[in-house]
């Protein structure tokens, strides 16, 4: 009998393990058993995120994060199969009008950062131990205004 009961405690802490548990009162791996078993790589959340807002979040396995960071997306595309239903010459009257570029503009600035934010935290949820490695100062300086670039450059030409 006591050899069952520790067969099953080993599975137990095999399975605690395997899933970044620690056997013992349910703690946290070590970062050296999160990074060992942790196969995700932050960066390529961050560019799932930026080509879809949530994507990098699936990747991360966070799917309530993903279901938050897709929700504007399914929004707006309700929003543009809606519109698309009017006639064309009645959406070319009304998007050339002041009041709605200005808000095009602003859902458009909005979408970028959303994009951004997106890609950061993509990039923290699937951080080994749950908060990005600390990288040095110009490097990050420099990958995030690669990012950046990348994330407005379609807005810029979007918003011309």
């Amino acid at each position: 009998m006591s050899d069952l009961t520790s067969e099953i405690a080993s599975d137990k802490t095999d399975s605690a393990v395997a899933f970044g548990k620690h056997h013992t009162q349910g703690a946290m791996a070590t970062t050296a058993e999160a990074h060992v078993l942790s196969v995700k790589r932050p960066w390529l959340a961050a560019v799932l995120s930026i080509l879809l807002p949530g994507l990098g979040h699936v990747y991360a396995a966070r799917f309530r994060r993903a279901a938050v960071w897709f929700a504007p997306v399914v929004i707006a595309a309700i929003g543009v199969t809606v519109a698309s239903r009017a006639r064309t010459t009645d959406l070319i009257g009304a998007a050339l009008t002041p009041s709605v570029l200005w808000t095009m503009f602003g859902l458009n600035t909005v979408a970028a950062l959303w994009r951004i934010g997106a890609a950061a935290d993509a990039y923290y949820v699937a951080s080994p131990t749950g908060r990005p490695r600390k990288a040095p100062l110009v490097l990050t300086v420099v990958a995030w205004s690669v990012l950046s670039v990348v994330v407005l450059a379609p807005h810029v030409v979007a918003g011309r």
